[in-house]
């Protein structure tokens, strides 16, 4: 009984703690999605989310290579984002038939360039 006492206790006194918000001065991105449609035109879809940080800009990378730096990658710019939410664009050049490509969100704030996951596909004939 007295080790059940214990344990009660223990658990009390050690089980609870107050979460504590985190506050983060740059936004969060999530790349949703791309559509690839029949006349090769691709569109890409973001997400920003996260943040009441100002977005400076926000956009698209996409490259014929993967990485993190993503070697010789298109960037498409969207300017300035007033609220959080989605995004999209649609690309219609630059893009060859029957070759994999890479894509990411992005999202620019004061100090901070934040990347969502790079998200691969095939422009079709």
């Amino acid at each position: 009984m007295k080790a059940l006492l214990l344990l009660i206790f223990a658990f009390s006194v050690c089980g609870c703690t107050e979460e504590i918000p985190i506050y983060r001065n740059y936004p969060l991105v999530k790349t949703i999605q791309v559509v690839v449609s029949s006349n090769n035109t691709v569109t890409f879809k973001g997400s920003i989310f996260g943040s009441s940080t100002a977005v400076l800009d926000h956009g698209f990378i996409w490259s014929k290579k993967r990485g993190t730096t993503f070697i010789n990658n298109s960037i498409i710019s969207l300017g300035s984002k007033a609220d959080l939410g989605t995004f999209e664009k649609e690309v219609n050049q630059g893009m060859n038939p029957n070759t994999k490509y890479y894509v990411k969100a992005y999202a620019k704030s004061a100090g901070y360039t934040v990347y969502g996951e790079v998200i691969e596909f095939i422009l079709l004939n």
